[in-house]
This record gives C-alpha cells, structure tokens and sequence, in this order.
C-alpha cells in the first residue's frame, strides 16, 4: 500500500468512526425525555442490566478530570432515576457512569 491509500484509509476509519457515535447518540437521544434525561423504561433496563453487586468494568468516561481510566473494575452499588449507574470503583473512587456518555461492560 502506497502513503496516499493509507492517508484515505485513515481518514475513512476516522469518517466511519465519527458516523457510528453520531447514530449512536441519536439512538440515545431517541430515548430520552424532553427534559434531557432517558426514560422511565430505559432506566428500568440500565437497573436490570447492572443489579447492585454485580462487576463492571470501565470501557470510556468523558471526565477529563477523573482518576478512573479504562480497565478500571468496580461493584455496583446503584442505579439512580437518571440511569446513572454508581460504583465503587477498586481503586477507592465512587465516581458514576452517566447514561449516554460514559461506558462500562459487565464482567
């Protein structure tokens, strides 16, 4: 592969990476209520999907601020009527995932 194709290929990933979170948060915004927050339904989902107890993981957190980094395990403690998902994180924070932002994955 010659330098050009490889420039196209990269700006393609780059353009196919920036299509997929666009349709992800209209996905997201779908399902939100009018005043920004998701719906009763989908909080209902987050809270079967993540009970109190069970393991995660961090995938991503938008928090530039935050000592968590991807990798990061924690327990569950709750999930609030925002679809904020909280842990206790292992390394000591309680920081929580907010719905629509940030990422984790059950372990």
């Amino acid at each position: 592969m010659d330098k050009v194709q490889l420039e196209r290929e990269k700006h393609f990933g780059a353009a196919m990476a920036i299509a997929s979170r666009l349709l992800q948060s209209e996905l997201i915004t779908e399902n939100m209520n009018s005043n920004g927050f998701p719906s009763r339904e989908i909080v209902e989902r987050v809270r079967k999907m993540y009970p109190t107890g069970c393991r995660v993981e961090l995938i991503s957190m938008d928090d530039p601020y935050s000592s968590l980094a991807p990798g990061t395990k924690g327990t569950v403690r709750l999930v609030d009527d925002t679809g904020t998902v909280f842990v206790s994180w292992d390394n000591g924070s309680g920081l929580g995932v907010v719905y629509g932002v940030d990422r984790i994955r059950k372990l």
